[in-house]
């Protein structure tokens, strides 16, 4: 019985883990990408894109960065993004400009994830920490019993 107590309680621990880190993954997407928006700025500005085009961007990737965190499978594309993904690929522009775009956004997203990631194990490491003290004072907590053994 202790046996499998434990092992239904390391599982249930680790189903808690990881739904506490994934909630985080969407939680911080927002403030991770507010984060790489001054280098993609930057990257589309040096490019010569025209204000309006920089603006444009700038929230098409907030708001895609934001539905691929919350995004419960990875392998689906959010229709926000396709619709960014067709916007930055302008027919229009000229092909250098597309891939500077490209490149920039690029550079944007590994930066935001980078924070993103990093924000959310930070995080998931306290609950952790957090649940392996109350562990050991709920621990230091149970009775004690003076048990003699005759031998």
């Amino acid at each position: 019985a202790l046996s499998t107590v434990q092992q239904l309680g390391g599982a249930i621990g680790i189903a808690l883990i990881g739904v506490i880190f994934f909630g985080l993954l969407g939680a911080h997407a927002n403030n991770s990408a507010a984060t790489a928006i001054p280098n993609l700025r930057a990257e589309l500005t040096a490019a010569h894109l025209p204000p309006s085009a920089v603006t444009s961007i700038e929230h098409g990737f907030k708001v895609c960065f934001h539905a691929r965190a919350t995004e419960t499978d990875p392998t689906i594309v959010p229709p926000v993004c396709q619709q960014f993904t067709a916007d930055a690929r302008s027919p229009a522009a000229p092909p250098t400009v597309t891939a500077a775009i490209q490149r920039a956004v690029n550079h944007a997203v590994s930066a935001a994830e980078r924070t993103n990631f990093s924000r959310s194990i930070q995080q998931t490491l306290f609950y952790e920490i957090a649940v392996c003290v109350l562990s050991c004072l709920l621990v230091g907590a149970l009775p004690r019993t003076n048990q003699t053994t005759a031998w």
